[in-house]
């Protein structure tokens, strides 16, 4: 399942991030992939968890 598909409540996840004031990294772990699917899971990063683009 790609990173942002299913029913994951994200806000909810950036919220509970700022209420405990979390600056750590933010990690994905993948099998592999092209440069074009490498950029697309940073893409979706930024907008599902850092709340981005």
């Amino acid at each position: 399942m790609n990173l942002g598909d299913g029913e994951v409540d994200w806000e909810a996840v950036r919220e509970a991030f700022r209420e405990i004031a979390y600056a750590g990294s933010a990690i994905t772990e993948l099998k592999g992939g092209d440069e074009v699917y490498l950029r697309d899971v940073s893409r979706r990063v930024d907008r599902l968890v850092l709340g981005r683009g």
